[in-house]
């Protein structure tokens, strides 16, 4: 039985995993492998697939749990359902800021938008909803609209575009809009909805 074969395949296969790996780091270096602008995405289904995108919603909303359409779900996750539906496109609203909306997938009366500060943080997201939690209401009842805006700081521009949004939704509809606002405290939890 003769070595000599094997060592030269053994230092083959070496040689090649070393080019490989050395390759990788360079891509890295120069930035092929860099995360990604999360405002550069052309419409929010690219956005929400981004798992630095979903890990930014988790981190802003914290623990924070408030039934809209499901029981017993983080806020996070509820968001990035109704983000998970058909998109709009993003757009960028001056001062650094990007808007992303997208309604709920087989439910676009319900929506939902996010307001980034380019190139990654979430500093305000508006939910629009309807409240369905009234149980003994008629068979001709509907409800009306509501708007939750969360938001981490009073940025004017992103509350601004967030209301314009939500108000057009409901002027589609001929309903008429009840705005609620949650501000983030210093302790990084939301503090009780303000009537707007």
């Amino acid at each position: 039985f003769r070595l000599e074969p094997l060592r030269s395949l053994i230092k083959g296969i070496f040689a090649m995993f070393v080019k490989r790996l050395a390759v990788l780091v360079l891509a890295g270096a120069s930035g092929l492998c860099a995360a990604k602008d999360l405002c550069s995405y052309p419409d929010t289904s690219g956005l929400v697939s981004d798992t630095k995108f979903a890990s930014g919603i988790r981190s802003f909303f914290g623990s924070e749990k408030l039934t809209y359409f499901s029981k017993g779900h983080s806020t996070a996750d509820q968001l990035m359902t109704w983000l998970g539906g058909p998109p709009d496109e993003v757009e960028r609203i001056g001062d650094g800021l990007m808007f992303a909306s997208a309604c709920r997938a087989h439910s676009c009366v319900e929506k939902a938008a996010v307001v980034m500060a380019c190139p990654n943080t979430v500093i305000a997201v508006g939910i629009f909803y309807y409240d369905l939690s009234s149980v003994d209401r008629p068979p001709d009842w509907t409800s009306r609209p509501h708007l939750m805006v969360y938001s981490a700081d009073d940025n004017p521009v992103a509350l601004g575009a967030i209301q314009a949004w939500a108000k057009q939704a409901a002027d589609g509809y001929n309903e008429t809009l009840t705005t609620h606002v949650r501000a983030k405290s210093r302790t990084g939890l939301f503090g009780d909805a303000q009537a707007k």
